[in-house]
């Protein structure tokens, strides 16, 4: 299945009842969604996720843009917009704001010299 900024989509980072919410109401809206779960699976199996994959809790954080970056690549998913579910995740796509907007739409403020705690 290919992609393309002119039909754009989301990904939903994180499969728990959070990432249920955020499939559940983009999908009614006609939009695509996939779901990048980590143990919790219950957003993957909503007949409104087209597709899942496992999120690489086990990898550091540069390994994890790594792997975003690559699923951009392979599937053509330029333009989709990320949905963090966790702080980490949200965290996560501040800090890697601007390598990750040159494939994705991510619409929470890149970090500004804010130090986290995560």
């Amino acid at each position: 299945m290919r992609q393309s900024r002119l039909h754009p989509g989301a990904i939903v980072i994180g499969g728990d009842y959070r990432g249920l919410g955020v499939v559940r109401s983009l999908g009614r809206r006609g939009i695509p969604v996939w779901v990048l779960y980590d143990e919790h699976r219950l957003a993957g199996l909503s007949r409104y996720a087209q597709r899942s994959f496992p999120w690489p809790t086990e990898t550091n954080r540069l390994g994890q843009v790594a792997y975003l970056l690559h699923l951009a690549q392979a599937h053509q998913l330029d333009g989709w917009t990320l949905f963090p579910t966790g702080d980490e995740t949200a965290a996560l796509l501040a800090r890697h704001h601007k390598q990750l907007s040159q494939h994705f739409r991510v619409d929470h403020p890149a970090l500004a010299g804010v130090p986290l705690g995560v």
